[in-house]
C-alpha cells in the first residue's frame, strides 16, 4: 500500500474501505471519510475504533474482526451500525478479510451502506407509527449472525417493550434468546430452529420471560424477508400475547376436572348413601329400641349399647365425609349463597384432615361472623387452597412447632377470614406476583393457577384477597367477602304425635332402604311399601295415603316421572309428596326440585328429621 499508484487507486474506489489493526484505525479511503462525514484534512486514522463505532455496538464489531483471524480469510457479510463524526448512525453491510498490513496482521473492512429508501418520508413515518400502535409484538432480526447465541435484533415495536419491560436500547443488537428461560419448551425451540435453517416460515407457541423474569405465553409467526435481488436479508417475527387465553384454557380444564370430580363424587356418593341410609336408620332404630328397656336390663347389655353408639358415631362420620365431598365438588350447581363460615370451615378441615395430620396444628378462632355473600362451594375451594398451600410450604418433618391459625371476624359490611402460618414466608419480590396466572414456586409440580383462581373467586364475589409475609416469619392471607343477611332462625315447630291411623306409602328400589324407612316410620304411621314406581301406582289405584315418600332416581320410571303422573291422575296425592335423593343430583334433578317446591331429604337421612317431616305433613 506504500506504492503511490496503489494508494491512489484505493482512494479513488467508490467502495468505502477501512483497515483496523490492534484496536485502532490504520487506514481509511476517501469514500469512507465521505460516508462518515470526515472532511478533507481530517481523518479517523490512528484513532481508536470508537471513532467510527458506537460504544454499544463495539462488542459486535470486535466479533466481526475476530471472525477474520487468518490472513486471506474472509468472513460472511454482517449488518453493523457505524457512526458519523457528528455521532449520527450509519447502517451498513460489512465484509471482513484478514490481510497483512506493514508486516502485521490486520483486518480490511469493505463497507456497503444500506441504501436510503425511495419511499416518501411521510409514508415511512406512517408505517413506523402504524407498527408501533399494533397490539401484537413485532421483532426484526438479521437473517444471519456471527453471534453464537443466534440472530441479532435490529428492531422491536412499542408493544414488545410494553409486554416485556425492555427498552429498545436494551434489546437492539442482542438476540431473541434474552426472552427464553428454563421452562421454555425445548421441542418448540427445536421446531423453530429447523424452520429457520430451511428459510421457511415458522408458527409456534412459546412460554417466554419478561425483563423481570415473569412468564408470558405467545403465539408467534416468523417469516423470512428477501431483498430486491431475492437474497434473504431479515426475519420478521409477530408475537401475540396469549397469556389470558392460556389462563382461561387452564381454568376451563381445572373446571372440567372439578366437574368430573363432581360427577364421580355424586356417583360414588349415591352408591355409598343407599347402604349408609339403612345403616344409620337401623342403628338409630336399634339404639332407640334398646333405650325403652328397663334400667336393669340396660345395665346388663351396656357393652352392647356402647358398641351400637360407637357404630352410630362412625356411620355419622362417614355421612359427614360424603356430604363434604359433595359440597366440595358441587361446582356451578351449588347454591350461590349465602355461606355460613363455620359450616364451610368444618367441611374444609374435614377434607384436608389427611394432609394436615402430622404436618401442622390448626387452631380456629371464629368470632361472630355473619353469613357471607358467596357460595359455600367457592368459599370452601378458597379455604382449602390456602390451607394446603400453607402446609406445603412447611418443611416435611414431624410437624412439631408448625401451626396454622384460621380466624374469622366481621368488619363493617364484610366478613374477614385469615389463614396464618409460621412457615418460611414469602420473598417480597415474589409476593407481588403470587396471584398472577401461571406463577408458581413449585416448578414441575404446580400449575400456578391455585391462588389465581382464588383471587378470581373472591373478586367476582365483590371481595378482596391479600397477603402479608416476611421471609422467615410466616405468611398471612386475608380474605374479605361482603356479608349477606340470613333470615332469623325460628325454633323447629313442635309436631304432635300423629294418629296411628295415618297412612304413608314408601317407594324405593333398594330393598334394605325400603325396610329401614318402614321401621323408622311404622312407630307413628301405617306404612305400605312399594319397590318400584309402577307398584306404587298400582297401590294408589285402590288405597288412600296421607303422605307418599319416594326416591327420585329409580329404574324404569323415575321419581320425576312418577310425580308428573300423580299431578295428572292423583293431584291430591301430588300435594303430599316427599322426595328422597341419593346424592347423584344432576342439573335436571336440581331444576325439577326447584320448580316443584316439594320437601326432599338426602340420603343418608336423619331418622328424627324424617319422622318430624312426615309428621308435619300428616298434621
Amino acid at each position: 500500500m506504500g506504492n503511490d499508484r496503489y494508494h491512489d487507486l484505493v482512494q479513488s474506489l467508490p467502495e468505502a474501505l477501512v483497515v483496523c489493526q490492534q484496536g485502532r484505525i490504520a487506514f481509511v479511503n476517501n469514500e469512507l471519510r465521505r460516508l462518515l462525514g470526515w472532511p478533507d484534512g481530517c481523518s479517523p486514522v490512528d484513532r481508536p475504533l470508537s471513532a467510527i463505532v458506537p460504544g454499544t455496538d463495539m462488542a459486535d464489531f470486535e466479533t466481526i474482526l475476530a471472525s477474520a483471524s487468518n490472513v486471506g480469510e474472509s468472513a460472511q457479510p454482517h449488518l453493523q451500525k457505524l457512526q458519523r463524526r457528528d455521532g449520527t448512525p450509519v447502517h451498513g453491510r460489512l465484509l471482513a478479510r484478514s490481510i497483512d498490513w506493514n508486516g502485521d496482521h490486520a483486518v480490511l473492512l469493505l463497507v456497503h451502506p444500506l441504501p436510503a429508501s425511495n419511499r416518501p418520508p411521510e409514508l415511512l413515518s406512517l408505517l413506523e407509527t402504524a407498527v408501533d400502535h399494533l397490539s401484537d409484538m413485532i421483532m426484526i432480526t438479521e437473517a444471519d449472525s456471527l453471534l453464537r447465541q443466534g440472530r441479532r435484533i435490529i428492531y422491536v415495536n412499542k408493544a414488545f417493550c410494553r409486554t416485556t419491560g425492555f427498552e429498545p436500547e436494551e434489546v437492539i443488537g442482542k438476540t431473541p434468546n434474552l426472552t427464553i428461560g428454563p421452562e421454555t419448551d425445548d421441542a418448540a425451540l427445536e421446531q423453530i430452529a429447523e424452520g429457520l435453517s430451511a428459510r421457511k416460515s415458522v408458527k409456534a407457541e412459546l412460554l417466554k420471560y419478561r425483563k423481570d423474569r415473569s412468564k408470558y405465553h405467545v403465539e408467534l409467526e416468523i417469516v423470512p424477508v428477501f431483498d430486491s435481488e431475492g437474497k434473504h436479508s431479515h426475519w420478521v417475527s409477530v408475537h401475540r400475547d396469549i397469556s389470558e387465553r392460556k389462563r382461561m384454557q387452564a381454568t376451563l380444564a381445572s373446571t372440567e376436572r372439578l366437574a368430573a370430580l363432581g360427577r364421580l363424587a355424586a356417583g360414588v356418593g349415591h352408591e355409598i348413601n343407599n347402604p349408609l341410609a339403612y345403616l344409620v336408620s337401623n342403628l338409630v332404630y336399634a339404639v332407640d329400641g334398646l333405650g325403652d328397656l328397663s334400667p336393669g336390663v340396660r345395665m346388663q347389655i351396656q357393652p352392647v349399647l356402647e358398641a351400637l353408639a360407637e357404630a352410630r358415631d362412625g356411620a355419622e362420620r362417614v355421612r359427614n365425609i360424603v356430604r363434604d365431598l359433595k359440597q366440595l365438588s358441587a361446582g356451578a350447581t351449588s347454591h350461590p349463597g349465602p355461606a355460613v363460615l363455620s359450616d364451610v370451615l368444618r367441611s374444609t378441615l374435614s377434607i384436608a384432615r389427611s394432609q394436615l395430620r402430622g404436618r401442622a396444628r390448626v387452631t380456629v378462632e371464629l368470632g361472630d361472623v355473619p353469613a357471607l355473600e358467596i357460595s359455600e362451594h367457592r368459599l370452601g375451594q378458597v379455604l382449602l387452597n390456602l390451607l394446603l398451600n400453607a402446609v406445603e410450604a412447611m418443611s416435611p418433618d414431624d410437624g412439631v412447632g408448625d401451626t396454622i391459625v384460621v380466624r374469622g371476624c366481621a368488619e363493617g359490611e364484610y366478613g374477614v377470614v385469615e389463614v396464618e402460618d409460621n412457615g418460611p414466608g414469602i420473598d417480597p419480590q415474589i409476593s407481588s406476583r403470587i396471584f398472577d396466572p401461571f406463577f408458581t414456586t413449585k416448578v414441575g409440580s404446580g400449575t400456578g393457577l391455585g391462588l389465581s383462581i382464588c383471587h378470581s373467586i373472591i373478586t367476582s364475589a365483590g371481595g378482596t384477597i391479600e397477603v402479608e409475609s416476611q421471609p422467615g416469619r410466616g405468611s398471612l392471607f386475608r380474605v374479605r367477602v361482603p356479608t349477606a343477611a340470613l333470615p332469623a332462625n325460628s325454633p323447629p315447630p313442635v309436631v304432635a304425635r300423629p294418629a296411628a291411623s295415618s297412612r304413608v306409602l314408601v317407594v324405593d328400589d333398594e330393598p334394605l332402604v325400603l325396610r329401614s324407612l318402614e321401621r323408622t316410620l311404622s312407630r307413628d304411621h301405617r306404612v305400605t311399601t312399594a319397590s318400584s314406581a309402577r307398584r306404587a301406582l298400582a297401590c294408589l289405584e285402590h288405597e288412600q295415603f296421607d303422605v307418599v315418600l319416594f326416591d327420585i332416581m329409580m329404574p324404569e320410571m323415575t321419581g320425576m316421572e312418577l310425580f308428573r303422573h300423580l299431578e295428572v291422575k292423583h293431584p291430591r296425592v301430588a300435594e303430599r309428596v316427599v322426595f328422597i335423593t341419593g346424592g347423584a343430583v344432576n342439573d335436571e334433578v336440581s331444576s325439577f326440585l326447584a320448580s316443584c317446591s316439594k320437601p326432599f331429604l338426602e340420603k343418608p337421612y336423619d331418622p328424627g328429621e324424617l319422622r318430624r317431616l312426615v309428621g308435619s305433613m300428616v298434621q
